[in-house]
């Protein structure tokens, strides 16, 4: 739909616009700090899920790089903490 790559802006407000949304209705969900911090930029909400093992074992991302409005170590303790 964007036509574009991630961490241009347009592929994060295109996802919004998908769904009629405005950025600060929805939420990026990440692993990786500079997917956030982009998505962040562009005005949505982000979240982190830790994925400490992602690269082989301790050569993930455990904690954001960059400030998140929710950082879990799951997608369920997100969904928890959402209220979902």
């Amino acid at each position: 739909m964007a036509r574009d790559y991630k961490p241009k802006p347009v592929v994060y407000l295109a996802a919004a616009g998908a769904f009629d949304l405005e950025p600060g209705e929805t939420m990026m969900v990440a692993a990786h700090t500079s997917d956030l911090a982009a998505a962040a930029a562009a005005g949505l909400r982000t979240a982190f899920i830790a994925r400490p093992d992602e690269y082989g074992p301790g050569m993930g991302e455990t904690t954001a790089g960059t400030t998140v409005d929710v950082s879990c170590a799951s997608l369920l303790e997100l969904a928890a903490a959402l209220e979902a």
